[in-house]
């Protein structure tokens, strides 16, 4: 299992985006603070599996130290 580290940032509208340091192009939004790490955990699965549909290197995940992280 590895632990993939995401930021959240709340946003004007009250939402709460959600992007992965090791996925540049993977990022999402919760409406809630609550509901972040389901959608987090729900993005990064399919990042997974798009990169294993085309063929590509699933990135190594990073240091997480004291961030949120998904474990998959």
């Amino acid at each position: 299992m590895s632990k993939y580290p995401y930021t959240v940032e709340k946003q004007v509208d009250g939402n709460f985006l959600i992007q992965f340091l090791d996925f540049p192009t993977g990022s999402t939004e919760s409406h809630t603070l609550a509901g972040v790490a389901v959608a987090a955990k729900e993005v990064l699965e399919g990042l997974v599996e798009a990169y294993n549909e085309e063929g590509l290197v699933v990135p190594k995940a990073s240091y997480v130290g004291s961030m949120r992280f998904v474990e998959i």
